[in-house]
């Protein structure tokens, strides 16, 4: 049988704030709404409003965050460009910094009308519902995980992106199987090189590492790419692809963009906090 304990909000937020984890205020209000089932704004407006809580269930959540277990897993979901995603762990968290691909695509979009967009290692579907959301037009989801691709289609009903198709494969091998050409191409693909020790606890011990590291020092997406685009793209339509990358993989990326046998343009983006994080490759 459950134990209830009361506090006052106040309380519980302090409770967790002093938890020696470096939480940050955002965090400490995101799992009291979890635990409350309360928004931002009544908990801010009730904060000497005294609750029951479940206190296996707090005490549950404190050894998680002890262990370094991610919020998202902990409370089962993330906001990405302003919407909220069901994750777990057969998917990686979404992370703000790849908002910056959303941006350039809107950008590259904002313009031409009825085009075919294909999210390539997809996780949990927010690149490409983001986009069918935005712009409603018709996202083709790959991944070669299916257990990625069930928790995508939890979101793509959620969200109600109807115009949505999901393809188990790797890479480009989906649309390449299926003779499909797209207008853009967007990924966020894993670029982290399977030598590299420099990876958070939290991370390496609760990501799922197929959606992490790849070969080649982590730039065989990028490789691959350039050695298929012909058979991705219309090469006498204009096409576009985004592909976030590490921030230390820029001039990697940059002498594998300059080998392509196709003649293309391409230009590397900053995210928001400063950091190399996507580049377009267009047929200018």
């Amino acid at each position: 049988m459950s134990h209830k304990v009361n506090f006052t909000i106040r309380d519980l937020y302090y409770k967790f704030m002093s938890l020696n984890i470096s939480l940050k205020k955002a965090d400490v209000y995101q799992i009291l709404e979890y635990l409350l089932k309360m928004d931002y704004s009544d908990i801010i407006s009730n904060l000497e409003f005294n609750v029951e809580i479940d206190e296996e269930k707090i005490r549950s959540i404190i050894t998680d965050l002890q262990n370094q277990k991610p919020l998202g897993y902990i409370l089962k979901y993330q906001f990405f460009y302003k919407r909220k995603f069901y994750i777990d762990n057969r998917v990686l968290i979404p992370r703000s910094d790849t908002e910056i691909l959303i941006d350039v695509a809107l950008k590259w979009i904002k313009y031409r009308q009825n085009i075919l967009i294909a999210d390539i290692c997809t996780g949990s579907g927010t690149i490409g519902i983001t986009l069918n959301l935005e712009t409603n037009n018709p996202v083709i989801c790959t991944d070669i995980s299916e257990e990625a691709l069930t928790v995508a289609k939890i979101n793509s009903q959620n969200l109600q992106a109807n115009n949505t198709k999901f393809y188990l494969g790797n890479f480009l091998n989906p649309l390449i199987e299926r003779n499909l050409k797209v207008n853009l191409l967007i990924s966020n693909p894993p670029y982290i090189d399977c030598n590299d020790q420099d990876i958070s606890s939290s991370v390496k011990n609760f990501e799922p590492h197929l959606a992490l590291y790849a070969d080649n020092n982590g730039l065989w997406f990028y490789q691959n790419l350039v050695d298929n685009l012909n058979n991705i793209v219309d090469l006498n339509e204009p096409f576009a692809v985004i592909m976030e990358f590490g921030w230390k993989q820029k001039n990697q990326i940059n002498q594998i963009l300059k080998k392509s046998k196709i003649k293309i343009a391409w230009e590397f983006i900053r995210d928001y906090s400063g950091n190399w994080r996507c580049v377009i490759i267009t047929n200018g």
